[in-house]
């Protein structure tokens, strides 16, 4: 009888500890990844989309602003963060980035705080939203940035990652 109750013990410990390994996993967050050459060019500068996936400004000298769409999961949900991996090559004037939120239909919800590159060079330099911006359920989001013209060589955008809860 007492070993019974052993293995009674002990088979009950097995499903214990094998029904925590099943449970299901906690929500993790939803990170995405996009080249620079998903962004488009809104208005001035000359769009160069390269082999490697980047979008650089090929003007001399005017500012282009392109637009990155970001692709939601999450309906109704604001962003985390959004990064912006830039490249800086201007003497003088920086690569700047604003996350924006519209309704569904057109209407601006929300934008977040600017974010800009500290600096020149030809390394990529992460510019980071910070905290996300709630937009109306159903709507939509992108990164606009202001790209300067040539200096040293061309600026631009190598990739933007968005990270939702």
């Amino acid at each position: 009888m007492k070993k019974f109750y052993r293995l009674f013990a002990t088979l009950g410990a097995v499903a214990v500890i094998t029904g925590a390994f099943d449970a299901p996993p906690a929500q993790a967050d939803d990170g995405k990844i996009f080249p620079g050459s998903m962004c488009t060019r809104f208005s001035g500068g000359t769009a160069n989309y390269t082999s490697s996936g980047r979008l650089l400004n090929s003007s001399a000298v005017s500012t282009m602003t392109v637009l990155c769409p970001i692709v939601r999961d999450l309906a109704s949900d604001p962003w985390i963060t959004i990064e912006v991996v830039a490249i800086d090559q201007h003497l003088i004037q920086n690569v700047t980035c604003r996350g924006y939120s519209y309704s569904r239909d057109g209407g601006l919800f929300g934008v977040s705080a600017l974010f800009s590159t500290a600096g020149n060079g030809n390394a990529g330099q992460v510019l980071s939203s910070g905290g996300g911006i709630w937009e109306a359920d159903r709507g939509y989001y992108f990164a606009k940035c202001d790209i300067p013209p040539v200096g040293a060589a061309q600026s631009g955008i190598a990739s933007y990652f968005v990270l939702e809860p």
